[in-house]
């Protein structure tokens, strides 16, 4: 029975994770960027780090930023900008319910 509930939780934490916690890596990155996770303060941001949903970016005037989300789309960030990733789910199974919502 405990093999079960261990099983079945992973599973729904599994499915969840695919759906709440998945936005993009940073493909290509220059200059100043920092990046606040939702509710978070601002940091450095690196190549190949994982930006999720709730993130701000902000570029200085000599950063730039290409972001990568994981249904293939790609975002090029340029100088002086903000950029919201307000709400991002995507479940690989179910492409074609994405949700994708930005501000910049």
């Amino acid at each position: 029975m405990n093999r079960v509930r261990i099983s079945t939780s992973f599973i729904v934490l599994w499915f969840w994770s695919c759906l709440t916690l998945a936005a993009a890596t940073t493909q290509a990155l220059s200059g100043d960027v920092q990046m606040a996770p939702a509710n978070g303060e601002y940091g450095s941001l690196a190549f190949g780090q994982r930006v999720e949903t709730g993130a701000t970016i902000k570029t200085a005037s000599t950063g730039r930023v290409v972001l990568r989300f994981d249904d293939g789309q790609m975002v090029s960030i340029a100088e002086s900008s903000l950029f919201v990733i307000n709400n991002y789910k995507f479940n690989a199974h179910k492409p074609e319910e994405a949700i994708f919502s930005l501000a910049w």
